[in-house]
């Protein structure tokens, strides 16, 4: 969403324009951060769908770990091991 255009003579005289670009800055930083959730839960809710069709509790692969909370629970953990994951470039 793209920063409101002000209209001449309608600045509000107790503005403080570092305050107000702070306030912007986090409410964009907010929304955003409010959209990668629903992406998340989205993704959450896919995750724990396939792994009730293939009715597996704990699934490692690699050194990646998926575990759900239980059966009636939809809560699932993605870990991966420190000692193999790969490492940071120079």
């Amino acid at each position: 969403m793209g920063k409101q255009q002000r209209i001449k003579g309608t600045e509000d005289k107790d503005a403080i324009p570092e305050l107000t670009e702070a306030a912007e800055a986090y409410e964009e930083a907010r929304d955003e951060r409010m959209r990668l959730t629903e992406s998340e839960d989205t993704a959450k809710q896919a995750l724990i769908t396939v792994m009730k069709h293939h009715k597996r509790m704990v699934y490692r692969v690699g050194d990646m770990t998926v575990t759900r909370e239980s059966e009636t629970v939809d809560k699932v953990k993605v870990k991966r091991s420190k000692d193999e994951a790969p490492e940071e470039p120079e």
